[in-house]
C-alpha cells in the first residue's frame, strides 16, 4: 500500500512539474539557413516562417535620454522568422553575443544590443538581451535584424527569436512591372506618332487583314498594347 501511495505521489509531481524545452529534437519541417546567419548551435527551432512581402517592426532610433527614446518603424519586404529553444546551460548573454559577433562580422551597423535594463522604453524585461542591426546589401539593399533572448519562467528555458528583413523585393517586383508597362506604353505611342507599328508573332489570312484563329489569344505584352487599341481581354 505504501508502494503504492508512493507512486502516486511521485505522478501526481511529475505532472505539475513545468516541461523543459526539447532543445535537442529536430528543427520544425521546413527550416533554411540563412545566407548570411547560421542557425543558433546547441538550439532546436520550433517556429519557422517565411513571407516574401511582409512588414516587421523594427527600431530605426534610440533617443536615450528622451521621453519616448525608442522610434520605430515598419520595414516592408522579404520577413524571415526564427523562435528557438536553446540548450539549458546557454545564457541569454551568451545568445546576443553570438549574434552581435557575426553580424558585426558582416558589416552590420548595432543600433542598439545589450541587456533590456539599458533601454528603457523597448518593452522588455531588464535581464532580457535584445538588439538591432542593419546592413546595406550591395546587391539586395537593406538588411534589418532584430534579436531577442530570455528565459521562459526559468534560467533552464532559454528562448530567442530572430526577425530579418530585406527591403528590397518589392522594390525589384515593381522594377520589372515597370519595365512591361514601359514596353506596352511605347508600342502605343508608336502607333499614335507614326499612325504604324511593328509586331511580330501575328498571323493573318493571305492578302486579308484577318487576323488567323491561333494569333487570336491576348497574350505577353501585344495584349496590353491591343486592349488599350481592340479592347482585347
Amino acid at each position: 500500500m505504501k508502494l503504492v501511495m508512493v507512486a502516486l505521489f511521485a505522478g501526481i509531481l511529475l505532472a505539475a512539474a513545468p516541461a523543459t524545452a526539447d532543445w535537442n529534437e529536430p528543427n520544425v519541417p521546413g527550416t533554411q539557413t540563412y545566407r548570411l546567419i547560421g542557425l543558433s548551435p546547441q538550439a532546436r527551432v520550433r517556429e519557422y516562417e517565411v513571407k516574401d512581402y511582409d512588414a516587421a517592426r523594427m527600431l530605426i532610433a534610440y533617443n536615450a535620454g528622451s521621453d519616448e527614446p525608442a522610434v520605430y518603424d515598419d520595414v516592408e519586404g522579404k520577413v524571415i522568422r526564427y523562435e528557438y529553444e536553446h540548450k539549458p546551460t546557454t545564457s541569454v548573454l551568451q545568445i546576443e553575443r553570438d549574434y552581435g559577433t557575426i553580424l558585426q562580422a558582416r558589416g552590420f551597423e548595432p543600433l542598439i544590443a545589450g541587456r533590456g535594463i539599458r533601454y528603457p522604453g523597448l518593452g522588455v524585461n531588464d535581464q532580457d538581451m535584445v538588439g538591432y542591426w542593419r546592413w546595406e546589401d550591395p546587391n539586395k539593399g537593406m538588411i534589418w535584424v532584430h534579436l531577442h533572448a530570455w528565459y521562459n519562467g526559468s534560467h533552464d528555458l532559454p528562448r530567442s527569436t530572430l526577425t530579418i528583413v530585406e527591403t528590397s523585393t518589392m522594390q525589384q517586383m515593381l522594377q520589372t512591372n515597370a519595365a512591361t508597362e514601359a514596353g506596352a506604353s511605347s508600342l502605343a505611342d508608336a502607333l499614335q506618332e507614326n499612325g504604324r507599328v511593328a509586331v511580330y508573332g501575328i498571323a493573318f489570312d493571305f492578302d486579308r487583314a484577318t487576323i488567323r484563329p491561333e494569333a487570336t489569344p491576348c497574350s505577353g505584352t501585344f495584349s496590353r498594347c491591343s486592349r488599350r487599341i481592340r479592347g482585347c481581354s
